[in-house]
């Protein structure tokens, strides 16, 4: 379409290109993903569901993942920009698809933030607690999830090159720790060979089906790097090998460390059907393994990881409110770059915003910090299913349409679309108590909105002339 008389052609807002090396690909991703955080918290709730299958239940996640791991993988060697999902989706599903499955990962990435800074604000009490006596009541919990928002808020906005180290040296420090409580607590214990596990003892298909949604949750996330195709050196060639080299190692990880865990509480009496009820289940081994000095360690590690996926997923859902923004579906002032840092400043200004309001609001509302941990995290879990799901299906059509379809590719595509479906179905089927029915509503309805509103911007866009883009805004605020 031929653009209108009188409007000159705009430069496209970019993104500071080639800085970023596969080490720092790599933090993006574990950042995401949280592996230590996950341990500390997801675990012992997982434990408490599925007890002796829950190393199983998580090496079936890593099966289930492969297929998503395939999809994502080829689209991510053929594109290669901020917008990541967004851009695979409308690849394989037209403007609209893009449209739907950019929102999706948006929100995704926007309640993965607005989790992760309470689930930091929860272990950093206990450290708090220990420390000094004194239990911070829920008023102070609010404030200080504010303070880790906008604490991340200020490392995206100077440079990602920080954020990404940043990321990868508090992960790395925190699973170090971890490390060595579990590897000295299985030396102490002799727990290398624990029959019970091995034997499935007390395992239910109703307990898996219960600890599903939880452990497929815990290895989201690992696809963020995705975000990062206009910064990473190579990245249609790194970016697959990082996303795989992520997922297959952190997910094996979690099998090995499911399986220790489980050996250790049992060897130390601690009740596996009340791990739900244990704060701090690596505080708890780390006393009983004599380790005092690694026992407020290992929390404030565990919150550190959980503040390093509060940036991370801060740097990954503004970089792609960023590109839809660039692409003319939301308002210009979103697709602004730093002139000096080179960052997406007005969407993570926006993001940081959208994530204090949904976390501190529902606890200024009454909400316990706890409560606002698991309705928030449900929220995340349907945000990337949603995504994972819609990207399976865009696999399909973009082979389609290039005539490339093959029966491996029909099988993995549909392999994934199956299995994220299912999972998706477990998450809000049979139908809970309220005010969890609720949250699907609530997800779809955030979602409905920033679909309108980039349909909007979508037909003024085709109004005007397609062929328009945006101009950097030069002057950050």
């Amino acid at each position: 379409m031929a653009r209108p008389e009188g409007k000159p052609a705009r430069t496209i807002a970019t993104l500071r290109k080639d800085c970023l090396s596969s080490v720092e690909d790599v933090a993006q991703s574990l950042g995401s993903m949280a592996p230590s955080g996950n341990l500390g918290l997801i675990f012992p709730l997982l434990i408490a569901k599925v007890g002796n299958g829950t190393w199983l239940i998580e090496f079936y996640c890593l099966l289930a993942y492969i297929p998503i791991l395939f999809c994502l993988t080829r689209f991510a060697g053929m594109s290669a920009s901020a917008g990541s999902l967004a851009e695979f989706g409308r690849l394989g599903l037209g403007p609209w698809g893009g449209i739907l499955t950019g929102w999706t990962y948006v929100l995704a990435m926007g309640y993965a933030v607005a989790s992760a800074a309470p689930c930091c604000v929860y272990y950093l009490d206990l450290v708090i607690q220990a420390i000094t006596g004194h239990m911070p009541t829920e008023g102070e919990a609010m404030i200080l999830t504010t303070l880790l928002i906008l604490a991340a808020w200020r490392c995206a906005r100077l440079d990602i090159k920080v954020s990404t180290e940043l990321t990868l040296v508090l992960e790395m420090c925190s699973v170090a720790a971890m490390l060595v409580i579990i590897g000295v607590a299985m030396v102490k214990t002799h727990g290398w060979v624990d029959r019970p596990q091995l034997r499935l003892a007390g395992v239910t298909p109703s307990g898996l089906q219960s600890g599903i949604v939880l452990a497929f949750l815990s290895l989201a996330g690992f696809e963020s790097a995705t975000v990062l195709g206009e910064e990473a050196r190579d990245a249609k060639r790194l970016i697959p090998r990082v996303i795989m080299g992520c997922l297959v190692p952190v997910a094996v990880f979690y099998v090995i460390l499911a399986y220790c865990i489980v050996s250790v509480a049992r060897r130390y009496g601690i009740q596996l059907d009340k791990m739900d009820q244990i704060t701090a289940p690596f505080e708890v081994i780390a006393r009983a393994s004599s380790l005092p000095w690694l026992a407020v360690a290992s929390s404030f590690g565990i919150a550190m990881s959980y503040f390093a996926c509060t940036l991370a997923c801060l740097s990954a859902g503004s970089r792609v409110l960023f590109w839809i923004a660039r692409e003319r579906l939301f308002p210009s002032w979103a697709a602004a770059v730093h002139p000096v840092t080179a960052t997406p400043y007005r969407s993570i200004d926006l993001f940081a915003g959208a994530a204090i309001l949904a976390s501190a609001g529902p606890m200024l509302l009454g909400v316990s910090l706890s409560g606002c941990i698991d309705y928030i995290s449900q929220l995340t879990s349907l945000g990337f299913l949603g995504a994972y799901l819609e990207i399976c299906v865009a696999s399909i059509f973009y082979a389609r349409m290039r005539g490339a379809l093959s029966l491996s590719g029909l099988f993995w595509g549909g392999a994934a679309f199956v299995l994220v479906g299912a999972v998706l179905a477990l998450s809000v089927l049979p139908v809970p108590p309220a005010p969890w029915r609720y949250l699907p509503y609530i997800f779809l309805t955030t979602l409905a909105g920033g679909v309108a509103v980039s349909a909007w911007y979508y037909l003024k866009r085709d109004s005007e002339g397609a062929g328009a883009v945006l101009d950097p805004d030069p002057s950050p605020s």
